[in-house]
């Protein structure tokens, strides 16, 4: 029992640790890049990758800050988000970046998620299903393709 405690303690204590680096990080560049100190930094949940997304607002700036510990990932998300916004398409402007503590500042562009377009649809049924189904349908075509005889 003593020993779960501080593992806990010793996850909790890292888990603080790694949120103060990243909104510490993230702090310097909203100051950078607005003039202005941050004042609040909200975590947004998680929406289908990595990324862990931060709403931070000062008294007249807003911005989406962002933190993903995959270096490569965030370079490649960083130049094909660059080159859309330069194509005049609806992606969010890159406002600052620090590639070396693995965050980036961006254009927040709302709460609306491209998920929530989606029909949210139903999952589909394996393969090995799928395959029982259309035999069945395709016995039933010969069923009824057949001449009905008499009892």
């Amino acid at each position: 029992m003593y020993f779960c405690k501080i593992v806990l303690q010793l996850r909790h204590k890292y888990s603080v640790t790694k949120l103060n680096k990243q909104t510490a990080s993230l702090n310097k560049i909203f100051e950078r890049w607005s003039g202005e100190k941050a004042g609040r930094i909200s975590t947004l949940p998680s929406s289908g990758s990595y990324r862990e997304y931060y709403r931070i607002t000062s008294k007249n700036k807003i911005a989406m800050g962002v933190f993903n510990a995959d270096k490569k990932e965030n370079i490649a998300f960083l130049a094909f988000t660059k080159h859309f916004f330069n194509k005049g398409l609806n992606v969010p402007e890159i406002y600052d970046e620090d590639l070396e503590n693995n965050v980036y500042l961006i254009q927040d562009l709302g709460d609306t998620t491209l998920f929530s377009y989606s029909p949210h649809p139903t999952p589909s049924p394996p393969e090995s299903e799928k395959r029982g189904i259309g035999e069945t349908e395709q016995r039933g075509r010969q069923v009824t393709d057949s001449p009905i005889r008499p009892f």
